[in-house]
């Protein structure tokens, strides 16, 4: 998402950049061809949709600048136009000398209008190497530039993005002082748009720092600019925000805010700001402990985010529905939905939420009295802080290797100027290496016995998880047949018209496999029986305490991993066993099978077959 924030920022810089200062084709009297004034615009119109093909064109117009001494505030363009495509291609480094080159070319042409927007894109690179010293120095450099030639919007956005990175590292003091800076020129400008934006920004800001009073205040007129620019997309930004705000003081009014957010919402907004919405008043209810509302919100934000779909909403709605189960005394049922919330947290990568997740498993064993439980909670929450310890060391490592990169082309530029100063500085350099050498191979052996100790414990984990459903299985199977042969038996007990029922259903599925039909429904099945769908479906509740759709994917579930166990069909690939199994659909495939057996199909493929080699 801020990817795509980032290049639709760049997309308006790079419009607004050419909008204000067209590029003369003209250098030293004499007229370049027309055809590299083409080139120029083509490239301009395709740089953010096709990169490769817009590098191609302004590879072709430097060549034309070069044999047509084209002034530099031209060459600045290009080199600018180049940045934006090597950053859509991701090739930050090479987008970062980009825009440096740019930089000394507007500087050279005294084009001094083009440099706070270069200096914007040049801090935004440093801001995805987590580079902040180097971004601050950019965007103040902006400032600055802006600030001496009056262009109030450059400055303006310049200091949004200063206080973004402020909050950023929790200096929501200095975080404050610029926004607010900010605020007052986009009000001169009558920015209505960003204003609404800064508005709520500044509101969090304070928030953060414990000033509620400030805060609402500039919630409020938030909502009154988004008010006046009829703006009802940030509108309904800032009635939630104002909601959040109130839940602490008064429920009341935050439940208000919020119904007025999902009313505006109904057509004027995003499914991820709807979420926002029902979750945030799902955990309302929940603190009023209204338990029935707060489930029902937690549903929608659940269904809503499987249509986007948005995994993160799912996990956040998985939770709530586990803190709704666990208040209501639904301990196994709260366990259940951590433990999908984890797996997917974990499938995802998302750690920071996998660790929160983690911990409200943790304080759930311990809030219903199951030590046992609490204790295993508390190991894999601290061994899941441990690990992302060592993930944070390993990230900060590649942030001071990306640094070093840069830093040394930096100084194989200025090596020709100043080559005994380069030997100094070289001397320097190969002390770092060393030690990154160092520590990198220390971080890399806590690395491998971390991970060797995980697979360990991943690969018992599943086994036992084998073994509880081969149980299960072997358990239902016999509970069948019992069922088969006291319902068949001249001198057994009398059946009843259910288990009659369900008896059929078992003798026709292990005699004809209609499962393996993905076509096959509970009213065909009905119809088949002479029996009525509710009839059936009430048979299925009684008798095996199941739905239809269970009843069948616990066959077909079944059959697939029959299939597994048979060494013919290892090179056949899983969905295709799957299909032949009666699965109409991968997705339903694959969570059904998780959800019968605790394990992806993958997963337990390769545990049988390592079973099958021992």
């Amino acid at each position: 998402m801020m990817k795509s924030f980032i290049i639709i920022l760049l997309n308006a810089l790079v419009l607004s950049l050419f909008a204000c200062d067209r590029v003369t084709i003209v250098g030293k009297g004499v007229t370049v061809d027309e055809d590299a004034s083409n080139l120029i615009e083509k490239s301009r119109e395709i740089i953010l949709t096709k990169p490769d093909s817009g590098l191609v064109i302004i590879e072709r117009a430097l060549k034309l600048a070069d044999k047509g001494n084209w002034p530099d505030t031209a060459r600045s363009d290009l080199h600018f136009l180049k940045g934006v495509g090597l950053y859509c291609k991701d090739s930050l480094e090479s987008s970062l000398q980009q825009f440096k080159l740019a930089l000394q070319e507007a500087t050279s042409a005294g084009a001094y209008n083009k440099l706070a927007r270069i200096h914007v894109e040049i801090s935004k690179i440093f801001e995805v190497f987590s580079d902040s010293e180097n971004a601050i120095f950019h965007l103040e450099e902006a400032i600055r530039v802006s600030d001496s030639l009056g262009t109030n919007s450059d400055k303006a956005n310049a200091m949004m993005r200063l206080g973004g990175i402020f909050n950023d590292q929790g200096e929501f003091e200095e975080a404050a002082r610029v926004m607010v800076n900010a605020l007052e020129l986009t009000e001169k400008l009558g920015d209505l748009h960003s204003m609404c934006a800064l508005c709520t920004n500044i509101s969090n800001t304070f928030s953060a720092l414990g000033n509620d009073k400030v805060s609402l205040e500039y919630a409020r007129k938030a909502l009154e600019v988004a008010k006046t620019a009829c703006d009802t997309p940030n509108i309904a930004v800032a009635l939630l925000n104002l909601g959040i705000l109130h839940r602490g003081s008064s429920s009341d009014s935050a439940r208000i805010y919020y119904e007025a957010t999902l009313e505006l919402q109904l057509n004027h907004s995003l499914p991820e700001n709807k979420l926002k919405t029902l979750f945030n008043l799902g955990n309302l209810y929940w603190d009023q402990k209204d338990l029935k509302k707060a489930a029902q919100l937690y549903d929608s934000v659940l269904v809503i985010s499987s249509g986007i779909p948005m995994p993160q909403g799912i996990i956040m709605a998985l939770s709530g529905k586990a803190a709704v189960a666990s208040e209501s005394g639904h301990y196994d049922q709260a366990v259940a939905l951590y433990s999908r919330a984890l797996k997917m947290a974990d499938s995802l990568e998302y750690k920071a939420l996998k660790l929160q997740l983690a911990e409200h498993r943790y304080f759930t064993d311990f809030n219903n009295g199951r030590k046992a439980a609490a204790l295993q909670s508390l190991s894999d929450w601290m061994l899941l802080k441990d690990s992302m310890a060592v993930n944070e060391k390993t990230n900060a490592v590649h942030t001071i290797e990306k640094r070093y990169q840069i830093q040394r082309r930096e100084m194989e530029i200025s090596r020709l100027q100043e080559a005994r100063h380069w030997q100094e500085m070289k001397v320097r350099d190969n002390r770092i290496i060393a030690v990154l050498s160092v520590l990198s191979a220390v971080i890399a052996a806590l690395m491998a016995y971390f991970y060797a100790s995980l697979s360990r414990k991943r690969k018992e984990a599943y086994r036992l998880l084998m073994q509880q459903y081969e149980e299960t299985s072997r358990r239902h199977a016999l509970e069948v047949k019992q069922l088969l042969v006291s319902t068949t038996q001249p001198d057994g007990p009398e059946a009843s018209p259910a288990r009659e029922l369900i008896r059929k259903i078992h003798d026709w599925f292990q005699t004809d496999r209609p499962y393996l039909d993905p076509q096959l429904k509970v009213d065909q099945l009905a119809e088949k029986l002479g029996v009525s769908y509710r009839m059936l479906n009430t048979a299925l509740k009684e008798v095996e305490g199941s739905t239809f759709n269970r009843f069948i994917n616990r066959y077909r579930v079944e059959a697939v991993i029959q299939m597994f166990k048979q060494p013919e069909f290892d090179m056949i690939k899983t969905q295709a066993i799957a299909e032949n199994a009666g699965f109409g659909s991968v997705n339903s495939f694959y969570e059904v099978f998780q959800e019968i057996t605790g394990m992806q199909p993958g997963q337990f493929r390769k545990m049988l077959a390592e079973k099958r080699d021992d």
